[in-house]
């Protein structure tokens, strides 16, 4: 059994004999040989996803979990910490664009146009 596992911009079949082991010996043997061939530290598979952003269960057995020829992507802590940064960005974002001007006004004009 091969399953292709992308880390990075890089893809590595991976040969997983009969597919008995874990997800997350899979996304180990990956971040492995990448830091192998690019003689740099990824650290650890945090997660596995298939190309529509579905996590899999990293305790769970390959051969049960995908099909032969399958594609996962790894998830390094990296990429968890750039997703967040993303969504926080989004967030502030909506949240900068639903002040009006009135309420972005020193505190004592706004009083001064109560009265």
């Amino acid at each position: 059994m091969i399953v292709h596992v992308h880390i990075k911009d890089q893809i590595f079949p991976i040969q997983c004999g009969t597919g008995c082991q874990r997800l997350q010996w899979l996304g180990d043997v990956g971040v492995f040989r990448y830091e192998h061939f690019f003689n740099v530290s990824t650290g650890v598979c945090k997660a596995l996803e298939l190309e529509d952003g579905t996590a899999l269960d990293v305790g769970s057995i390959i051969s049960d979990t995908i099909p032969e020829n399958s594609h996962v992507w790894v998830v390094l802590q990296e990429d968890e910490i750039a997703k967040k940064r993303e969504e926080l960005d989004d967030t502030s974002s909506k949240v900068s664009s639903v002040h009006e001007p009135s309420l972005l006004r020193p505190r004592n004009q706004q009083t001064a146009k109560r009265k």
